[in-house]
């Protein structure tokens, strides 16, 4: 799982809200199928989320975000030209605009 391209892990996903629980590997296989039967049985209910209210309790910290003067100054940069873009999976020289 990733946000904006960052990897996250699974208890940090749960941290954040974007899961319910955390397994390791050796036993998430387990985990997932006791789930999935106690959701199919009714004896768990299916977890649900209002995303409007955990967007208005974000929504200070987003807006400061936003006000910083490199988040500013990163904003209103233009894209580099298509033909200077390049592959940013690919390490290589940075264009003279960048560097």
């Amino acid at each position: 799982m990733s946000i904006n391209g960052e990897p996250i892990d699974g208890r940090e996903a749960v941290q954040l809200g974007l899961a319910d629980e955390f397994s390791p590997s050796a036993t998430a296989v387990l985990r997932a199928f006791q789930t999935a039967q106690a959701f199919g049985s009714g004896k768990k209910k299916r977890p649900t989320r209002d995303w409007d209210s955990i967007a208005a309790r974000q929504k200070k910290k987003l807006q400061a975000l936003l006000a910083r003067p490199e988040v500013k100054d990163m904003l209103s940069l233009n894209p580099p030209p298509k033909d200077q873009a390049g592959d940013l999976r690919r390490p290589g020289p940075m264009p003279p605009s960048l560097s």
